[in-house]
């Protein structure tokens, strides 16, 4: 009997460790941060994995983290790199990442204060909303986002809790480059009726005749002349014609644009009720003549799904 007795106070004692080992652990990691069930405090690097970038412009595209970036930056090879194009004003903002090591699904997160340094030597902007910038000169510069934050509510080691965090002084850096190439986008399509005789079809036919393409130039540099097309895709391939439905394939000639300016492109594509939920593609530069674009790949876009 003494020697199970023994073993039973060995097991409670082994047990006893490793709970005061769990607790150790996660109530007080060190003295800039601290996660219990009740509460969160961290700040300056413990904080910096709660700060992320928000972009507001549809424009800005992510790079992959394999990209070069000059050996100036070197130390900061590995942080998240988006590409925007020179003289397009685009609306930035501090956000809180809510899934951080032991605290995750992170509920109403709020930004108590921001600032930005754009890394193009302009005037580091204050707010805990969007903050707009223009970039002027091309190439890479290097982002630095410093945030305070709170939030009430979320998982720690997977258990609900209702506590408080408070993230303070955290900072993150970002690599952007800034492309001095020109940039097709669309901003707007839609139906369109070229005379009352369209809109009287458009009633007895139940289609669409025609489609109107807002298109622009997002970039610093003049674009060539080239076509615009909206066809059916096909089912297995992205921004590829549907061979069987390739006669309804519409084209319009679409002008050369000079930096920030919009034209509207009329393409006659029939839409028939019995077609209504094939997927359509819109894309820009079909007769490929800007091949020197920003980012080639903007210019194929999926409009009805």
């Amino acid at each position: 009997m003494v020697g199970v007795d023994n073993l039973k106070w060995n097991k409670i004692y082994i047990f006893l460790i490793f709970m005061a080992t769990i607790v150790i652990a996660t109530s007080s990691v060190s003295a800039a941060s601290s996660y219990n069930a009740t509460e969160f405090k961290v700040s300056d690097s413990h904080a910096d994995a709660f700060v992320e970038l928000g972009a507001k412009n549809s424009y800005v595209n992510i790079l992959p983290n394999a990209k070069k970036v000059p050996s100036r930056f070197k130390k900061h090879a590995n942080v998240t790199k988006f590409q925007v194009t020179k003289g397009n004003k685009i609306s930035y903002r501090a956000i809180v990442n809510t899934n951080v090591g032991m605290v995750t699904n992170l509920k109403n997160a709020k930004v108590k204060g921001a600032t930005i340094d754009f890394g193009d030597k302009t005037k580091v902007k204050k707010g805990k909303g969007w903050i707009s910038h223009t970039y002027k000169k091309a190439g890479w510069h290097l982002i630095k986002v410093n945030m305070n934050a709170t939030g009430k509510g979320y998982d720690f080691l997977g258990r609900t809790s209702n506590g408080t965090g408070k993230i303070t002084n955290g900072t993150k850096y970002f690599l952007v480059f800034v492309a001095n190439k020109p940039q097709l986008v669309y901003t707007k399509i839609g139906p369109t009726a070229l005379s009352q005789r369209d809109v009287t079809a458009y009633q007895k036919k139940g289609q669409i005749n025609y489609l109107a393409v807002t298109v622009k130039n997002i970039g610093p540099k003049v674009t060539k002349a080239t076509k615009v097309s909206i066809f059916y895709q096909d089912p297995k391939r992205f921004g590829k014609v549907d061979k069987k439905l390739k006669k309804f394939t519409g084209t319009a000639k679409l002008k050369a644009l000079k930096p920030g300016k919009s034209t509207n492109v009329v393409v006659k594509f029939t839409i028939p009720k019995k077609y209504a939920n094939k997927k359509i593609v819109l894309k820009l530069d079909s007769a490929n003549k800007n091949k020197n674009q920003a980012n080639k790949a903007r210019n194929t876009y999926l409009i009805n799904g």
